[in-house]
């Protein structure tokens, strides 16, 4: 791009804004009127980038309605016909993990969504209500909306929620953050469900124990939100849950193409209607399957990196990694098959600590960074940097998404082939939790006879356990504190042993002495 080109766009921007301004319009209604989300007007008003053909029309709405229809001239667009050069570095799609504050601008497809929510937020506020359960299941984009959404957008300073300052807390910061507050704020408690097991009743209830001005935004999965209906402080917000609504074709359109258009480049149009059909959104009035969004976004990730060098993002690229249905398991597999053969058994072990098989379900475990081994840390490393597994701000590691239990196909084997095994290891687990949270007292190791029954186990199914620190440490210290009671319970039966013997001699000797002396009386009389 020449610099008279450059020049006369940023003197457009300028003057878009200016108009914007005077006509007194928020960046949020001129995203109305352009027909856009508002991350791409702010992007043409602040002059980062300039629209490409795709948008012209909608750019060409927004001029017109602040008068400026005028300076829309054809030589803005010349060599815009050629995709420019994609932003270095970056990915405008997230894959696995949700979209946070950072990933505002590619945020895209949930404009209505975040809006409703925001307006609830502040009725809230106006109610005197305190907490809004937003409940949808997984893969419904609910950390994405909180965290791309509300705090991304909605808290701008042209945002439904200006002047707010978010938090991102989790149950145990809640006491804490009481005591700081102070102005309006809004405090973000993402995946409430991975809390339950921990948290007792009154923690739970003491979400609405915040002070006034503050909202409470919890995301839930709707089978942990019909627990939380179980707590009778929490009936009021139970009560007027925040229900995701899904994508529809029109959303999903913007999910696919403005990410990578907001980086300089462009989606084939034949890609967007074939993934479009994957999705069954090939009728419109059809909304998305609910948990397909991480699918969705690692699909398109996955493309992308495999786009012309043109920048342009295909439908061969797309089929090449799998489409829809097969992008996990194709990314999955490439990740282990760059990991060496001799790992095999490690990483098998490393993987299966992160999943927790109950009686009826399969879900993910998160785990303490600090309670993995370096060597684990090394073997997840490559599956932590294509976001199939995640490493969350307090430091815990996890699968990224439930999607990757169903549709990586070894990962689905290896839980099918050791699911009774896994299922007992539960006992493991859960002592061992117990047993960190009280302090590590030996009140709570478990007796050796428990101790060995898993071992066996353990060892008759895993070349290398899947175990953490914490679990290795709890079944050397049952071994050791069981071994050294049965120490002290043999040196106390010696004791008792001796002392038994000592006993009967002294009786035994009494005795004796006793018929000697009687003897003796006997004889001492006869003879005077």
């Amino acid at each position: 791009m020449n610099g008279a080109l450059s020049q006369e766009r940023t003197s457009l921007a300028e003057a878009l804004n200016v108009a914007r301004i005077e006509h007194h319009m928020s960046v949020r209604a001129a995203a109305r009127v352009a027909g856009v989300a508002t991350a791409t007007v702010q992007g043409w008003l602040s002059g980062r980038y300039f629209p490409t053909p795709a948008l012209q029309s909608e750019f060409a709405r927004l001029a017109s309605s602040l008068g400026l229809e005028h300076r829309l001239t054809p030589s803005l667009w010349m060599g815009a016909e050629e995709p420019q050069r994609a932003e270095q570095g970056r990915c405008p799609y997230v894959g696995f993990a949700p979209y946070g504050p950072g990933d505002a601008d590619l945020f895209f497809g949930r404009d209505a969504e975040t809006e409703r929510l925001a307006a609830a937020v502040k009725a809230a506020r106006d109610s005197g209500a305190h907490v809004i359960f937003v409940v949808g299941g997984s893969g419904s984009g609910k950390s994405s909306l909180l965290g791309a959404g509300l705090v991304g957008h909605a808290c701008l300073d042209s945002g439904a929620l200006q002047g707010w300052f978010p938090r991102f807390l989790s149950l145990d910061d809640l006491p804490e953050a009481v005591a700081i507050t102070s102005g309006p704020e809004l405090w973000i408690v993402d995946q409430v469900e991975d809390s339950l097991e921990d948290a007792p009743a009154h923690q739970l209830a003491g979400l609405q124990n915040v002070p006034p001005g503050v909202v409470v935004v919890a995301a839930v999965r709707p089978d942990a939100f019909a627990r939380l209906a179980e707590i009778p402080a929490l009936a009021e917000p139970v009560s007027r849950p925040f229900m995701i609504r899904p994508l529809t074709r029109s959303d999903a359109r913007e999910v696919i193409r403005r990410p990578c258009e907001i980086l300089g480049a462009t989606v084939e149009e034949g890609l967007v209607e074939l993934v479009l059909h994957d999705l069954g959104l090939s009728v419109d009035g059809r909304t998305l399957t609910k948990g397909v969004l991480p699918l969705l976004s690692n699909t398109l990730m996955m493309t992308w990196a495999g786009r012309s060098s043109g920048g342009v993002m295909s439908s061969a690229g797309y089929l090449a990694n799998g489409g829809l249905a097969g992008s996990i398991n194709s990314l999955a597999e490439r990740v282990y098959a760059s990991l060496p053969e001799s790992d095999s058994d490690r990483v098998r072990a490393t993987l299966l600590t992160l999943v927790q098989v109950e009686k009826l379900a399969v879900r993910r475990r998160a785990v303490d960074v600090a309670d993995l081994t370096r060597e684990q840390m090394l073997l997840l490393r490559p599956f932590i940097d294509e976001r199939l597994v995640s490493v969350s701000d307090v430091l815990r590691v996890q699968i990224s998404h439930d999607a990757i239990l169903t549709s990586w196909g070894r990962l689905t084997d290896l839980v099918a082939e050791d699911r009774d095994s896994l299922r007992a290891l539960n006992v493991l687990r859960n002592a061992t939790q117990a047993w960190n949270d009280n302090e590590r007292s030996d009140e709570l190791l478990t007796p050796v006879s428990t101790v060995l029954g898993l071992q066996e186990m353990i060892a008759r199914t895993w070349r290398v356990p899947p175990l953490t620190e914490s679990e290795r440490d709890f079944l050397r210290a049952s071994a050791e504190y069981f071994a050294r009671r049965r120490q002290i319970d043999q040196r106390m039966s010696q004791r008792v042993r001796r002392q038994r013997y000592v006993i009967w001699a002294a009786v035994a000797l009494d005795i004796t002495l006793s018929i000697v002396i009687a003897i003796h009386l006997v004889l001492t009389t006869s003879h005077p």
